[in-house]
């Protein structure tokens, strides 16, 4: 069994909680301590019950819960040396952290983890691949682009978290100023709805069975928009009976979704 609820997604916090039949775990915590025990608790579960974190990258974003999760609730934080070195983890006192590198497996309980690298603005950014009783989880939010390896790396997913960031005329006609809308379009930046949707053409196939739309902007997006750029792909890729949609919130948890 593995089930994965999006605690929430989006340029304000991020964070996964994957769960199975032994083990509970957080890709990145980048929402206060309080809104990430809310949000859990709101899916019947405690911050206490973790296992460990995975961070994927080291921006605000992801890790702003990150010390104090830790603080009160000890337990390993696992991601790259450079993300560690960043000048954002300087004074967390972080004391149980374990370095992982891409396209090294490490396990955490009953769940098998395979990072990969990603082009973002981060030092040494990570997506990950989650196995766990013969079922397959990808995690992969904040790239630019998506490279061949990216692809490969999420082949033969049963569920995948996968970045749906901006519309590009909404990008292009919205308010944020140009050098904001140039690093959001850049190689190192955030997956568009159409970028996203020709990723998820590549990798879906009859064993997707769910996909979690997340890191939507607020300002350059809708959930509409997103859906039906998804939409109009997954049939043809994998089949009559394509995989279920989910888009996620920057506000409020996703429903749980669980496969065994």
């Amino acid at each position: 069994m593995i089930e994965v609820t999006v605690l929430g997604s989006g340029s304000s916090g991020n964070a996964t909680l994957i769960r199975s039949e032994r083990t509970s775990i957080l890709i990145d915590a980048g929402f206060s301590h309080r809104q990430l025990k809310l949000r859990m608790a709101s899916v019947g579960w405690d911050p206490a019950r973790l296992d460990a974190v995975i961070i994927s990258h080291e921006h605000t974003d992801h890790i702003c819960g990150l010390r104090v999760l830790c603080k009160r609730h000890s337990m390993p934080v696992f991601s790259a040396e450079a993300t560690f070195a960043s000048r954002r983890f300087d004074e967390m006192g972080l004391t149980r952290i374990e370095h992982v590198n891409a396209g090294e497996e490490f396990s955490i309980g009953d769940l098998d983890i395979k990072p990969f690298s990603v082009p973002h603005d981060a030092a040494d950014p990570l997506g990950f691949i989650v196995r766990c009783n013969g079922m397959t989880l990808g995690h992969v939010t904040d790239l630019g682009y998506a490279p061949e390896l990216t692809a490969r790396s999420l082949q033969e997913c049963n569920i995948l978290v996968l970045e749906s960031n901006h519309d590009p005329d909404m990008l292009l006609y919205g308010p944020y100023p140009w050098p904001i809308k140039q690093r959001i379009l850049s190689r190192t930046g955030h997956l568009s709805n159409s970028a996203s949707s020709e990723l998820l053409a590549k990798v879906a196939s009859s064993d997707l069975a769910v996909v979690f739309l997340a890191h939507l902007s607020q300002q350059n997006n809708t959930p509409e928009l997103a859906l039906q750029a998804h939409t109009k792909v997954v049939g043809a890729a994998a089949g009559l009976y394509g995989p279920e949609i989910v888009v996620t919130a920057q506000h409020a948890p996703s429903r749980s979704i669980r496969l065994c």
